[in-house]
């Protein structure tokens, strides 16, 4: 019976020997993988409720647990098409998390049914590597850039949650859009914000393109979510860049948040500011299509620090 000091992991030979075959084995069927990294998970999920030993064995390569503990992420974590080289980065990153942030609900596990019904945990070694990025700049005092100019990084006294999905509100037609997930959810009702959501994409590639159909759906139902107040922002993040027609994609969405902010009868505060910036930059308020004119859609964005639109944040990596 295994037993890390300080921790609640409990594994025998038997069951570890299992485990670690995930990442020696080829021959072993989908069906004995799946089973594997369930049990990898739950086993670092019942470490959790330790975090702050958990970080001291995942971050000393000479702990006698150390080992252990590193081959149980990195089964829980690997997929496919996972380089070797992120899995290493692993320990360092979910050690760099558990610095400032005790509860992660949703990382092996999912969360609580009465939390969000339909939810599902992480699956993904870039969730951990990116949000340990955003937490590393936060804690240095420092922030990433998007691609508009606005700051994103993740604070010590922030919430952080992952596979969280909720429900698109109605809209004044009544109609649901459907649901959205973040990969990791940045609660920020601490110092009165609503949250922010980022959806983290990897790729071995130069570019990461996202289909334009199916990215147009899901921003138009988390555009709801946005409008609604439910999400503060919502933000793209990337090792690697966007592809051009992802871009593309993206900024038509912000433009049309634009549209609904123009169309607000009460919101007159936005609306002297984008006058403003049109004139600024000598064009019509009234002919300008921000689609196409990505300066003044940007300028715009930035002029409310990111709220209420989306971000792209690109060449977001954690080196440990």
């Amino acid at each position: 019976m295994f037993m890390a000091q300080g921790c609640n992991l409990v594994l025998d030979s038997k069951d570890f020997h299992d485990i670690k075959s995930n990442l020696v084995k080829t021959t072993l069927s989908s069906q004995e993988r799946a089973t594997n990294r369930l049990n990898a998970r739950k086993t670092l999920a019942q470490n959790l409720k330790k975090p702050k030993d958990l970080r001291n064995i995942l971050l000393n390569k000479e702990h006698t647990d150390h080992a252990k503990l590193d081959t149980l992420l990195k089964v829980a974590m690997v997929g496919e098409r996972t380089p070797r080289s992120e899995l290493y980065k692993l320990s360092p990153a979910l050690g760099q998390i558990l610095k400032h942030h005790h509860n992660l609900p949703g990382m092996f596990q999912k969360v609580p049914s009465y939390r969000s019904k339909t939810a599902a945990s992480m699956n993904h070694h870039y969730e951990v590597t990116a949000t340990a990025k955003l937490t590393q700049m936060g804690e240095a005092g420092l922030k990433l850039k998007t691609l508009s100019g606005v700051n994103l990084a993740i604070g010590k006294t922030d919430q952080i949650s992952f596979g969280y999905k909720q429900t698109s509100e109605p809209l004044v037609n009544g109609q649901r859009k459907g649901t959205y997930e973040p990969d990791l959810l940045i609660d920020k009702s601490h110092v009165g914000r609503a949250p922010i959501g980022i959806d983290m994409k990897f790729t071995k590639n130069a570019n990461y393109n996202i289909p334009s159909k199916p990215l147009s759906e899901k921003l138009e139902q988390i555009s709801t979510g946005i409008l609604t107040g439910k999400l503060e922002s919502f933000n793209f993040v990337t090792n690697a860049k966007f592809g051009n027609k992802t871009r593309s994609t993206i900024n038509k969405a912000n433009a049309k948040l634009v549209e609904s902010y123009l169309d607000d009868e009460f919101n007159n505060d936005f609306k002297e500011n984008y006058n403003k910036i049109c004139s600024e930059n000598n064009v019509d308020p009234k002919e300008i299509e921000l689609s196409n004119n990505i300066e003044v859609l940007d300028q715009i964005v930035r002029s409310k620090d990111g709220e209420g639109f989306f971000g792209i944040a690109e060449n977001v990596v954690f080196e440990g």
